[in-house]
């Protein structure tokens, strides 16, 4: 089974919440009944992704500003990659040119 990156980083983050909210009991909760548990963590991720786009909570405000500054931060260091790929096509396409003398 190949995995994207997103659900592989999505069931990382359910692992996460199943732990966090069962504690010891994860491991028999997830063996006596694997989907119930992993329902109930997609759940709680639900309500907690419909309570920050709410801003019902200080947590759910705070949640939010992180989640912008990640994306701010995500956004910028991809855009800054693609302008260094462009920059270093460019050099290799000057330099290929120059090679047979067309630049």
């Amino acid at each position: 089974m190949n995995l994207t990156a997103q659900e592989k980083a999505y069931f990382a983050e359910l692992a996460a919440q199943i732990v966090t909210t069962l504690g010891k009991g994860a491991i028999e909760a997830f063996q006596a009944d694997p989907m119930a548990v992993l329902q109930a963590a997609h759940d709680k991720r639900q309500e907690f992704a419909q309570e920050m786009l709410e801003g019902r909570s200080d947590r759910a405000k705070m949640a939010h500003k992180v989640l912008a500054a990640q994306v701010y931060v995500e956004a910028v260091t991809v855009s800054a990659q693609q302008k260094a790929i462009e920059h270093c096509e460019h050099i290799a396409d000057h330099a290929w040119r120059k090679s047979i003398g067309f630049a």
